[in-house]
C-alpha cells in the first residue's frame, strides 16, 4: 500500500476571498481534498444553505476543522466502508 492510499478525496467548494473583496460576491467553485478517515471526529448530514441548498455531510476533524462535503450521507458512509473493506 502506498502512503497516500490512506487518505480518501471528497469533493468540497472552494472560494476566492480577493475576487470576493473586489465584486462583493462569493463565487464557489468546485474542487477536493483528501484526508485521513483515522481523523475523522464526526459528521452529520446537513444542507448548506449557502451554497445552492446542497445536501451534504458536514464532517469534523479531530483538529477541531469542519468542511463540508458534497455528496449524500449514503455515498459518504459507502466511500468510508470501501476504504475500511481495503484494508482489511
Amino acid at each position: 500500500m502506498r502512503f497516500t492510499d490512506r487518505f480518501i478525496k471528497i469533493p468540497i467548494k472552494v472560494y476566492n476571498k480577493a475576487q470576493a473583496d473586489l465584486v462583493n460576491k462569493i463565487e464557489y467553485e468546485d474542487s477536493w481534498m483528501k484526508i485521513s478517515p483515522f481523523e475523522i471526529s464526526e459528521y452529520k448530514p446537513t444542507q448548506d444553505e449557502e451554497n445552492e441548498n446542497y445536501d451534504c455531510v458536514y464532517l469534523v476533524m479531530k483538529s477541531g476543522s469542519g468542511v463540508f462535503v458534497y455528496m449524500s450521507i449514503n455515498e459518504f458512509e459507502a466511500l468510508l466502508n470501501e476504504r475500511f473493506s481495503e484494508t482489511e
